[in-house]
């Protein structure tokens, strides 16, 4: 029944890009997002850690300001990291248990001015992602 909703969802947003009320990359809000995963090899914690480790104390990412410091927070299945940088747009790493002693650690971009961000940002994300 789930999946009844996210099809749903999927057709709506290819009808919205079909007939020009929405491009690709554009949120029902009309603010643009991106997002990369990597599987990491270990688990949840780890891959956290990893993360922290790589991003240490930025306060900057590709040439933009931090707007205060990151947080982390945690379920019993997520682990998270977010960050708000003064353009406005927001960074959210979601980092969970895979099969087999791995983990996905996601990064979403979101809030992001225009589909020309996109473009300068998954690049960004994936090569900071290849690091861990």
């Amino acid at each position: 029944v789930e999946q009844k909703g996210w099809w749903a969802q999927g057709v709506a947003i290819a009808y919205e890009q079909h007939a020009g009320l929405r491009i690709p990359g554009q949120s029902s809000d009309g603010d643009f997002r991106t997002s990369t995963s990597k599987t990491f090899p270990g688990d949840k914690d780890a891959a956290l850690k990893a993360w922290l480790e790589l991003v240490g104390t930025r306060d900057e990412f590709n040439g933009i300001d931090t707007e205060e410091a990151a947080s982390t927070s945690e379920t019993a299945k997520w682990r998270y990291w977010r960050v708000q940088l003064v353009d406005g747009s927001r960074v959210n790493v979601n980092i969970s248990d895979k099969p087999n002693g791995k983990a996905s650690i996601a990064v979403e971009h979101t809030k992001l001015g225009s589909s020309d961000e996109i473009e300068t940002w998954r690049p960004y994300w994936k090569e900071l992602l290849a690091k861990l």
